[in-house]
């Protein structure tokens, strides 16, 4: 029997007939369905649990089992190991793994599950290996397949709740990591993960319960601490988020975290915190000489929005300390933001100067260039970008699309295809891909294209533009 304990996919060979993996669901995280006090007594209701569990966990187990210890269900789900060529293709695609030879670890997953497509471990361990390469939508199918042949699998719940977090997807990012805790309350990576979340989407509440929650199991979670002094200065409780940064800054004095926090850390006395409104004022900023607290005043207006209070402090900083690359792009972010892009243009042109090395500030700079419509300029940062190591999907469509903008349709259609590949969510690639597909003379496949932005769920005024294509094409 192959044996998952409670952290994941530990392995004893007390058998070989069956892979068992088992979990215990505090009875109040089923989402109100059934609670501890209306299970007492009533064997109907304890029927109704046991069919409602089978329902939703049971997936493609051969062998399932429910047992309740007080307030506890614990759940085993079984099915049979995998054959001896399903392992053995399994083993020499978790040694090229270990090689980050991810292609050919890939290819030994699919031929194991070629020979046993009902394997949890090996479709959540394929899907890991998918997003290594960037492959997100492989990814995502291959995680959903884990989680449908065993829906106990938490691990497969906590990283597409993460991938779609990152994808900026936050209704399904909520859905997996809520369903990761339901299977484990305390893991501290879906607790700081629903907290970012919940912050993301201005729940400041529920962020704030979840980010101490994860703390009191893990009184050294830095991310939660940074979480929590993100919320309370965007709040303006300052004493609340000198609190949080200063235990970030002890917990990581010299990372990147650290460094941020430190920076964004007030002193003030009472009399000051009473007129705390009042600091980041522009006549204010005017007599402000402590660096510290022009860099805290910008990083708080930036955070709330007031986009013009966070450049006039962030100018000033840089004034007085002009190397900042870092300060510099976001100063660039807030004028563009504000509409200046001249100035916003500047200003990353000095991040990138004093920071050459930064693939982020190159791909910001193709975003601004391709906003301005200059596409040499912009697929040569685009390509910079890429060349420093930054290959996701957004940095492949601004340089497929402004290849194409400059006749360059052969490559423009490669970037701009492996763009919507990685992330088929990602409209803005698949339009310019679509268009570009149309203009080739392959309208079928464009007009396909096209399609899928109007089904996709995310709201955009790309949909509109869209329909018109499409009944462009149908005249």
């Amino acid at each position: 029997m192959i044996k998952v304990d409670k952290h994941g996919t530990g392995m004893t060979a007390e058998s070989v007939a069956t892979k068992t993996i088992k979990v215990s669901i505090e009875l109040s995280d089923l989402g109100g369905e059934l609670s501890a006090s209306e299970m007492l007594g009533d064997q109907e209701k304890l029927a109704r649990l046991t069919s409602f569990l089978n329902t939703r966990y049971r997936g493609a187990a051969t062998n399932f089992k429910i047992s309740l210890n007080g307030s506890l269900v614990n759940i085993v789900w079984q099915a049979p190991i995998s054959s001896a060529a399903a392992e053995a293709e399994n083993r020499a695609a978790l040694l090229h793994l270990r090689g980050k030879e991810y292609r050919q670890a890939v290819d030994r997953w699919e031929h194991a599950i070629a020979l046993n497509a009902l394997d949890p471990d090996m479709q959540y361990n394929l899907g890991l290996t998918y997003l290594e390469l960037r492959e997100t939508q492989l990814g995502i199918t291959r995680l959903l397949e884990a989680v449908r042949i065993c829906p106990i699998y938490k691990r497969a719940y906590l990283v597409l709740g993460t991938v779609y977090s990152k994808m900026r997807q936050f209704e399904q990012a909520e859905s997996y990591l809520k369903s990761c805790l339901q299977l484990d309350r305390n893991n501290i990576s879906a607790l700081v993960g629903l907290g970012a979340v919940m912050s993301i989407t201005r729940r400041f509440d529920e962020a704030i319960r979840y980010f101490e929650k994860a703390i009191s199991l893990s009184p050294k979670e830095i991310r939660a601490y940074f979480g929590l002094g993100k919320i309370y200065l965007a709040q303006s409780d300052t004493d609340n988020a000198n609190r949080c940064f200063n235990a970030v800054v002890k917990l990581d004095p010299d990372g990147k975290l650290g460094h941020i926090a430190k920076q964004s850390i007030k002193i003030e006395s009472t009399a000051q915190a009473e007129n705390s409104a009042a600091d980041s004022s522009g006549a204010s900023i005017a007599g402000i000489t402590d660096i510290q607290e022009l860099y805290r005043i910008g990083y708080q207006n930036f955070i709330r929005g007031d986009l013009q209070e966070a450049r006039t402090a962030y100018k000033k900083y840089l004034a007085m300390e002009g190397k900042d690359a870092d300060v510099w792009a976001t100063l660039s972010s807030c004028e563009l933001r504000l509409g200046l892009m001249n100035e916003a243009v500047q200003s990353i042109k000095r991040a990138m100067a004093m920071s050459p090395n930064r693939a982020s500030f190159y791909k910001q700079a193709a975003m601004l260039y391709d906003i301005r419509g200059n596409a040499a300029e912009a697929a040569t940062a685009a390509q910079k970008a890429m060349d420093l190591g930054k290959t996701d999907s957004i940095t492949l469509s601004l340089l497929g699309k402004n290849l194409a903008a400059q006749g360059n349709s052969q490559d423009g259609l490669k970037y701009l295809q492996e763009a919507v590949r990685q992330n088929p969510n990602n409209l803005n690639a698949r339009y310019h891909f679509a268009h570009l597909l149309i203009s080739l003379g392959q309208e079928e496949a464009g007009r396909q294209n096209l399609e899928e932005i109007l089904w996709n769920k995310i709201d955009s005024p790309l949909k509109d533009r869209a329909r018109q294509e499409i009944e462009r094409l149908s005249r």
